[in-house]
């Protein structure tokens, strides 16, 4: 269905095309609605039996992410099963549940980590340890002096309590997301029953606003608590009065749906460009609700289709529905093929059949992997699996002649991808290689007389430089900017001219995590975009242009 909103505001929500970042004003938001909202939907479903095309479906909207327990993880919001095409493969494999809020997992949404624990650079630090990537020990969400609510931004302008945001005008952390009328967190959040993100037209602001009840915004999923769903202009939509006429064509109000819009076959209920359509499995095209979702059909909104089936899109917004994960079809979502077999090139390879890619062999798919990415092993070329090393300690070097895939971020071997080593500071052995130091070593001359990695509160910092938030070493008036670096984990050193504070063009920020700057290998300007785009995030999350943010970021 189209994600919508009210007469004056977009909204903007979790499946709703993305999470393009909106600007953010702290000074103030809009006219926030009165009445409160509804709750949540569970998981939705579109059911239908294979050769029967018309069978009818329902969708209810996803439910709020889950708060992380002490010692534990925090859930996800419920999803949106389209289940059409052939029956499921019980044997296929799945990605593992993604999981978040404990000490050195992905923060959750909203900065959330369990028992008081900081959200530093995308990654959760338990309370009363090391930040890490942030100077300072984590109290209750703070660092040292930074990251809270009413607090200074931690350097790269980074909050790492719950539910905070930095004011890059004042650099001062302030809540988000939780009530009508804050600004959305980042990743365009807004917690809670009967909140949505949306923007002012007026002034381009994003902030959380009531909604599901008549005369407010629609919620995400097109979702009223109360009344019914109705485009009012393009990119927006509001809720209807129960027993109201819909616009002008739409019929009345009744049980949650327009009555002459909205289902399959039907206009779309809206004005224009702004027709929303009721049912899953529909999606409006050309002024009325047609099927989508299953094998030959147009993909439905984002690009989603049915169960065994994959999306191939022609455009950046549109697409066709096929056949996933069989021997010789494409992969389906996450690079997976049904049974045992392989993904390679976005073509699944049965299991014991070869693995093969550009005439050059990479073993028998077995297990749905090909033997690549391991330890010891030739690394994966781009479209075999979904690494080149398969293990998140694993990097690719050059080594015999070929590039195999060895064990990283151990004191005196290679440094792991953005920068990270088990113990210690990532510094440069040339221009395209690093090394991790231990602790109490020293950083090397191109950080400076004295330059020591240091361990606790500022671990992985060469003492004045590499931290997040401090200058990139080697940064001098004599040095081009691919000779500057970080060497702390998930920090890249970023050109900052017009700061004072560093007049040679290098600040070390943050990077990797949810709408965080994408990461950068050492000594690779961001601003050429073959060295960043989809690359330099933390998984699940993509590499994308955002001039608006200031470059390129890390989106999901």
């Amino acid at each position: 269905m189209a994600c919508l909103a009210f007469a004056f505001w977009a909204p903007v929500a979790a499946g709703c095309g993305g999470h393009a970042e909106l600007p953010i004003d702290f000074d103030g938001g809009p006219p926030v609605s009165a009445g409160g909202g509804g709750a949540n939907g569970g998981p939705g479903s579109l059911d239908a039996s294979p050769g029967s095309p018309d069978a009818p479906g329902m969708m209810a909207g996803g439910g709020a992410g889950g708060r992380p327990p002490a010692g534990g993880a925090g859930g996800s919001g419920g999803a949106v099963t389209l289940d059409a095409g052939r029956p499921p493969d019980s044997s296929a494999p799945t990605p593992d549940a993604a999981s978040c809020g404990t000490a050195g997992q992905a923060c959750c949404p909203g900065n959330q980590c369990a028992g008081g624990g900081c959200c530093a650079a995308g990654r959760c630090a338990a309370n009363a340890t090391a930040c890490v990537s942030v100077p300072g020990m984590c109290m209750n969400g703070v660092c040292g002096t930074c990251g809270g609510a009413g607090l200074p931004c931690c350097g790269g302008r980074v909050c790492t309590a719950e539910y905070t945001r930095c004011d890059p005008t004042v650099n001062t952390c302030r809540k988000c997301g939780t009530a009508a009328g804050e600004v959305c967190c980042e990743g365009n959040l807004c917690t809670g029953a009967g909140l949505a993100c949306v923007v002012s037209p007026s002034n381009g602001q994003a902030f959380c606003s009531l909604c599901g009840k008549p005369g407010q915004p629609c919620c995400a999923g097109s979702a009223c608590s109360e009344g019914c769903c109705y485009g009012t202009g393009p990119g927006s939509s509001t809720c209807v009065q129960p027993g109201s006429v819909c616009g002008n064509n739409g019929g009345m109000c009744t049980a949650g749906k327009c009555s002459a819009c909205g289902g399959k076959s039907q206009p779309c209920c809206g004005i224009g460009a702004s027709g929303i359509c009721y049912d899953a499995g529909a999606r409006c095209s050309g002024g009325t609700c047609s099927s989508c979702g299953r094998p030959g059909e147009p993909c439905c909104t984002n690009l989603q289709c049915g169960g065994n089936t994959t999306c191939q899109a022609t455009s950046p917004a549109d697409g066709v529905c096929v056949l996933c994960g069989s021997p010789g079809e494409p992969c389906c979502s996450g690079q997976t093929c049904q049974g045992k077999g392989c993904c390679v090139q976005n073509r699944c390879v049965a299991e014991n059949a070869a693995c093969t890619l550009g005439g050059t062999a990479f073993g028998m798919c077995q297990g749905g992997k090909c033997a690549c990415g391991k330890p010891g092993e030739l690394c994966c070329p781009q479209g075999v699996g979904t690494a080149r090393c398969a293990d998140a300690d694993g990097v690719c070097i050059p080594t015999g002649g070929a590039e195999r895939c060895v064990k990283c971020g151990l004191a005196g071997g290679p440094c792991c991808a953005a920068n990270r080593c088990t113990d210690g500071c990532c510094v440069p052995t040339g221009s395209t290689t690093s090394i991790c130091v231990g602790s109490a070593t020293g950083c090397g001359p191109q950080a400076g007389p004295g330059a020591t990695c240091m361990a606790g509160a500022s671990a992985g910092s060469c003492g004045r430089c590499g931290g997040a938030g401090q200058p990139c070493c080697g940064a001098t008036a004599t040095t081009f900017y691919t000779q500057r670096w970080c060497s702390a984990p998930n920090t890249s050193c970023f050109e900052t001219t017009a700061d004072p504070l560093y007049p040679y063009g290098g600040v070390c920020v943050a990077c990797g995590g949810l709408n965080q700057r994408c990461c950068t290998p050492m000594g690779v300007r961001e601003t050429n975009p073959a060295n960043t785009a989809g690359s330099g995030c933390q998984a699940p999350y993509t590499c994308q242009s955002r001039p608006a943010q200031g470059g390129y970021v890390c989106t999901d």
